[in-house]
């Protein structure tokens, strides 16, 4: 019976066989979407604590680079003073001329770049801005994407006797006395 209806329309009527074959498509495909959609929410709803895992191990691993980047800043006593916090030495400040880091952030542009990742962070103490800065740096220097630290890491690439990891501890310590600099409500 069915045949005789699909062939009658067929041939007499082909654009309303066409119309019809076109909504009982669409029809099928939305079944087949909703369907997609409620078995992802189902294995979305059933990992809800993914997220907060993958933020844990996220907040290791910026911790792992903060600490590397102290024990660095730490072996070298002519650009780092050890005492608590750290700061640069004369001759720090002067590794930072060098590398055009102080120039970098007088550039309203580059420093809004920095200071707004920093303020996403929601930084509560002075050492988490220190830790952050050397983890934001880090970032920004394995990054292939233009970024406030771009000049730095190209000045790196032309002079291959400087220590990466002094040029990364010493900027982000001059970053961390900038950002603290303009948010004093930091203790």
């Amino acid at each position: 019976m069915i045949d005789i209806a699909l062939n009658f329309l067929a041939e007499n009527y082909p654009k309303i066989f066409g119309a019809l074959f076109i909504i009982v498509g669409i029809v099928w495909l939305t079944i087949k979407c909703h369907s997609f959609y409620i078995d992802t929410k189902k294995v979305c709803n059933s990992h809800d604590d993914l997220k907060s895992k993958l933020d844990l191990l996220l907040d290791k691993f910026n911790s792992l680079i903060a600490v590397l980047g102290e024990s660095n800043a730490i072996k070298n006593p002519e650009i780092f003073s050890t005492n608590s916090p750290l700061n640069l030495t004369e001759k720090g400040i002067n590794f930072i001329k060098r590398l055009s880091w102080d120039k970098i952030l007088e550039d309203e542009k580059e420093r809004k770049i920095l200071f707004d990742t920093l303020d996403k962070l929601h930084l509560k103490n002075k050492l988490d801005v220190e830790r952050y800065c050397t983890v934001i740096l880090t970032e920004f220097y394995g990054s292939r994407k233009e970024n406030p630290f771009t000049k730095v890491k190209e000045f790196l690439y032309n002079d291959a006797t400087i220590d990466r990891q002094d040029a990364i501890s010493a900027c982000a310590i001059y970053l961390r006395d900038k950002y603290l600099e303009s948010h004093p409500e930091i203790i």
